[in-house]
Parts: structure tokens; C-alpha cells; sequence
């Protein structure tokens, strides 16, 4: 009953994805429409009465990756802790991730709105979480291989109160015990003590082994786009923007925001063929994401 439970409810979830994807679209289809008058296809006919409001109506969700990481996080535990007594949870995972991808692609392009951009920091603490599942398969399955029960049809069974139904006992591991009844529990026992003792130890491991094979040492890597200086790397739309808001500063605030030196190398300066992308000065009102 609890297997069937289990894999009901990782099917569900390998289908949610799909499921919210349809149904929030749904959702901002019929505001969408509402807005318009419902039978109006021009998204420029609208009741709303302020940019922000239209903004809200006809923009994606925000693009929460936290929860796409702890949806990925479940899936993997789950089928790593129970896959090996029931490897139906192994096609079901992939289906899940397929499922999760391919939503997840579909809403990036179409749907979410413009994600900020996240650092490593997340992503990197995810994978360092990810590296422990081996060992709940491991520690889970050498638990299920060594039940008596897994590989004979007879139910071993004791009346006495107290008394373990299955003679299934952790302590055994210490004694040999298991290993003695269940040999086919030997390899993932022996790969069980293998992945925690790497796991626990890897930066002393990784020490190890680089000073002995220093070739094998992961270093910062350093990428040389070969960009010229900043006053020539600026492109004509950044460089106007700039010349011209300094400008308005000086002629109309009677303030100024940068230098004048710098203000007549951007004048000056031949502008190169490789451009800064993005925002090109830490002016909040230079980002249009910000402008509003």
C-alpha cells in the first residue's frame, strides 16, 4: 500500500509541471481577454488606467528558481531512496525532469518575465546536496536487499511481543550477520562505505591528489575577450545616452556627474567594433528594467 501510494504520488508530480504550466496560462489568458473586452484581439485596447496596472496584466510570472530546485531536489531523493526496492521510480524520475524541462524552457521563452541575474551560488549549493543521494540509495538499498523477505515468498513472522516480524536487525551489520545471510548485498555495501568516505573527505582527497598530480588541479579560469578600452567599447546608443544626460545635468541642474576629461573622451573616442553588452555605467536610470 505504501509503494502504490508512493508511486501515485511521484507520477502526480511528474505531471504538475505540465498541469500549472496549462493552468496559469489559462488564468492570464482570460484576464488578458477581460481586459481587452474579451472579444478583442488589440492588447492595446485596456481598461487599466496606469502603466503599472497594464504592466501586471500583461506580463509573464516571476521566475521563482528556488522552487524548480526543490522540485528536482524531491524527485532525486525520493527514487534514490526507494528506487532499488522499487525501480519503477527510475523511468517515472526521468519522465519527471523530461516533464520539468520541457515546461520550464517553454515558460522562459514565452511566459516568465525577465529572470535577475542569479549568481552560482545557488546553483552550486544544489549540486553539493545532489552528491549525497548516492548514499540514500546505497544505505536504503543494502537495508532492502539484506530483508528476508525481498527474495522468498515465505512471510517471517514472531508471536513473541517485541519480537522484530522479518529477524531484520540494523545491529547484524556490525556482527557480519547480514553479509552472511545476504551476499548480494556485499557490493552495495562495499560502495556504500566507498561514496561516504569520498563524500565526507573530498577536499582532503582533492588536496591529496593535486599535490601528487598538480596537472590535475581545477584553477580559476581567466577569459580574454580581447575588449579595448572603456571609452571605446561603449556603442553609439550607450555613448549618446551618456554625452546627452550629462549635458541635461549641467544646462538645466547646473550639476555635473562626471568629469570633463571623461566627458571628452566619450566625444572623442572612436568607438570599436566590440561593445560592452548590457548596461554600460551604474546609473540605475541607464537600465530600462529600472526605468519605470
Amino acid at each position: 500500500m505504501i509503494g502504490n501510494t508512493l508511486v501515485q504520488a511521484m507520477l502526480f508530480n511528474s505531471l504538475f509541471p505540465a498541469i500549472e504550466f496549462f493552468a496559469f496560462w489559462c488564468l492570464r489568458f482570460l484576464k488578458r481577454a477581460w481586459d481587452r473586452s474579451i472579444f478583442s484581439l488589440n492588447s492595446f485596447n485596456t481598461k487599466k488606467t496606469s502603466l503599472q496596472q497594464y504592466i501586471d496584466v500583461y506580463s509573464g510570472p516571476v521566475y521563482l528558481v528556488h522552487f524548480k530546485y526543490s522540485s528536482i531536489m524531491n524527485v532525486t531523493f525520493i527514487t534514490f531512496m526507494y528506487g532499488l526496492a522499487m525501480p519503477i521510480l527510475f523511468p517515472i524520475a526521468f519522465f519527471s525532469f523530461m516533464v520539468i524541462y520541457l515546461a520550464e524552457k517553454a515558460c522562459i521563452y514565452y511566459s516568465y518575465r525577465q529572470p535577475p541575474m542569479y549568481d552560482n551560488k545557488l546553483n552550486d549549493s544544489v549540486l553539493l546536496k545532489l552528491t549525497y543521494s548516492p548514499l540514500f540509495m546505497l544505505g536504503f538499498g543494502f537495508w532492502m536487499l539484506t530483508n528476508p523477505e525481498m527474495f522468498s515468498n515465505e512471510v517471517v513472522w514472531k508471536q513473541r511481543y517485541n519480537d522484530d516480524p522479518t529477524e531484520h536487525v540494523w545491529t547484524d551489520v556490525f556482527f557480519g550477520n547480514m553479509l552472511a545471510k545476504n551476499p548480494q548485498a556485499l557490493p552495495i555495501f562495499i560502495a556504500f562505505w566507498f561514496f561516504l568516505i569520498t563524500i565526507f573527505f573530498r577536499n582532503f582527497l582533492y588536496s591529496a591528489i593535486t599535490k601528487c598530480f598538480p596537472s590535475m588541479k581545477i584553477g580559476a579560469f581567466h577569459i580574454e575577450e580581447d575588449l579595448p578600452n572603456y571609452f571605446a567599447a561603449v556603442d553609439d546608443h550607450d555613448r549618446n545616452w551618456s554625452i546627452k544626460e550629462e549635458e541635461n545635468s549641467r544646462n538645466n541642474l547646473r550639476m555635473t556627474i562626471m568629469m570633463d576629461e571623461t566627458l571628452e573622451k566619450l566625444k572623442t573616442t572612436e568607438p570599436s567594433r566590440k561593445c560592452l553588452q548590457g548596461v554600460h555605467c551604474y546609473d540605475i536610470l541607464a537600465n530600462l528594467s529600472y526605468v519605470d
